[in-house]
């Protein structure tokens, strides 16, 4: 009776809970102290984040409303947190992807990888892993998966044995003689001798199959939650760090689009290798069965048939592909070599010290959408890209999104928030950094499989922040790892829109997600924590304290 009031009253209910949330910050008023108001607006804005009872960027429009009325900061100053050149970065970045989508340069490359790795099942699955890993360093991961997940299904669909079982008629006489094919079935080694045997071959047979199918659904939502970790532009939390760490340290850390790249590519690389062993483990080689309940259906010519369907229905390469390709290969060029800080980039060689990513993506984007995409069909655009596709296609929500949190982050240090938090934390002094690393990491991880991870960041970057300072250790310490771990949302359709995209296929099971996405989220934990107090030492100097820190 209780589900089905909320069901027919959820939009009235969601109302007086919005009513009421704006009425206790309104009482915020009565509060003497401006650490204590921000405070209250952030507990907020991550309740309402948490249980999204509006959407997540109308969420982030609240620092708008309620610091200036709190007296935490001005309108004119709070306004400027919401295109900031991060902002204008992940702009510039999804807009350059909607351009990869429009045109589709994804798909190709994506089949074309999916050929050249063979029909075995481990390669396959390792196939669409790396797929999914590389693009999602550039474009969404929601987009990603959405090309990914029906051509998972598609290849998957071929060697399903229902389907098979219509071409491989059995004959039998149970009196007269004993059970046999009308047809040869390859490398479907079942016992056809018997009607039990016969059942019990083909139920393992389809066993494996859908524990086939269902790894393969999950390889494409992790390799996409995980590549998004490798770049700054990958994922909301990334972008984000970026612009807290300008706010509150400067520009002269050392943090750019290159030296990101450069600390988070391996560590994204060994979690994915990761990925691929415990699925490949528990949902393909799966060593606790018999070896003949594992068996391989997958037949070589009916996979390279339906990869060559799914190309040939992209036809012949255009010419605006390779043109959006190029243009692809140089902003990843431009974006790593601007300023590496381990050579002397593009940009210091030019003393153009004023430039930054954004500037690099803006300008590639600008000469996008002048520049011709020498299609003949009638109805395609005429230029590479046009203002009602990035209209039609863009996230804009993102934007407005990382505004607030870039708005949060900005009261909390204005109001002295952020010196409160510090001396609170101080207590974890006596705790090694090791130890309390790994069990902040958990605990962010854990967390951000209920909320929208760059809702987590939001909140999270800067008690990291307050936390370093406190402890007199290195910022990015605790900041970058943290920010990492809000990606790691392994185990529930909720936690990201890869793993809602693959689950509303309908073969995957909420124990499937839990069971590898447990597994995978305490190994990758632990990788980041490693990653952190070694490669993190080489490329940030991790265990020193910093100038610019103290500045």
């Amino acid at each position: 009776m209780s589900f089905e009031f909320y069901r027919k009253h959820s939009l009235s209910i969601k109302f007086v809970f919005v009513l009421l949330g704006g009425a206790i910050l309104c009482c915020g008023t009565l509060l003497a102290d401006p650490e204590a108001k921000c405070a209250l607006v952030v507990a907020v804005m991550a309740c309402f984040w948490m249980t999204e009872i509006v959407p997540l960027a109308v969420t982030a429009l609240i620092p708008l409303v309620f610091y200036p009325i709190l007296g935490i900061e001005d309108a004119k100053n709070i306004s400027t947190q919401y295109f900031k050149d991060t902002n204008v970065l992940v702009f510039g970045g999804l807009v350059f992807a909607v351009c990869i989508e429009h045109w589709r340069v994804h798909t190709r490359v994506a089949l074309i990888t999916l050929s050249f790795f063979g029909s075995n099942r481990g390669m396959i699955l390792l196939s669409f892993m790396l797929i999914g890993w590389i693009l999602s360093m550039w474009i969404s991961n929601t987009a990603t998966s959405s090309m990914l997940i029906p051509i998972a299904v598609a290849v998957a669909d071929e060697f399903d044995p229902r389907r098979k079982a219509l071409n491989h008629r059995w004959v039998a006489d149970t009196e007269k003689s004993p059970p046999r094919r009308t047809t040869d079935c390859g490398n479907l080694n079942w016992d056809c001798q018997t009607g039990n045997g016969r059942k019990e071959a083909e139920e393992s047979l389809l066993d494996s199959f859908l524990s086939f199918k269902r790894g393969l659904l999950l390889s494409v939502a992790y390799s996409c939650s995980i590549g998004g970790t490798a770049t700054l532009t990958g994922t909301g939390p990334n972008a984000l760090l970026l612009g807290n760490i300008e706010d509150a340290y400067g520009k002269d850390t050392r943090f750019n689009f290159g030296t990101f790249m450069i600390y988070s590519f391996p560590e994204s690389l060994v979690c994915l290798a990761l990925a691929w062993t415990v699925l490949y483990l528990i949902h393909i080689n799966r060593p606790w069965r018999k070896s003949s309940e594992s068996q391989d259906f997958i037949d070589k010519d009916s996979f390279e048939r339906t990869i060559k369907q799914q190309y040939t229905g992209l036809g012949p390469l255009k010419t605006v592909e390779k043109i959006v390709f190029g243009f692809f290969i140089a902003l990843a060029a431009l974006w790593f070599f601007r300023s590496p800080k381990f050579i002397t980039g593009w940009s210091d060689v030019l003393k153009l010290s004023d430039v930054a990513d954004s500037t690099v993506v803006i300008a590639v984007v600008i000469t996008l959408f002048a520049c011709p995409s020498f299609s003949t069909e009638e109805e395609a655009d005429k230029t590479v890209l046009t203002w009602p596709t990035v209209h039609e296609k863009m996230s804009w929500n993102m934007l407005f999104l990382l505004g607030g949190g870039f708005a949060m982050a900005h009261g909390v240090k204005t109001s002295g928030l952020d010196v409160v938090i510090m001396n609170a934390l101080k207590n974890f002094e006596d705790i090694p950094n090791f130890l309390l690393l790994f069990i902040i990491i958990c605990v962010v991880g854990f967390l951000t499989e209920f909320t929208s991870n760059t809702s987590t960041a939001s909140v999270i970057q800067p008690i990291m922040s307050s936390l370093a300072k406190s402890m007199g250790v290195n910022p990015f310490l605790f900041m970058i790892p943290t920010t990492i771990a809000c990606s790691f949302a392994f185990c529930f359709p909720v936690a990201t829109p890869p793993n809602a995209i693959a689950f509303s296929e309908g073969t995957l099971r909420i124990s499937d997600m839990i069971k590898c996405g447990v597994i995978l989220n305490f190994c990758c934990f632990f990788v980041t924590t490693i990653f952190a107090f070694t490669w993190g030492n080489v490329i940030f100097n991790m265990n020193e304290m910093p100038d610019w820190a103290y500045n």
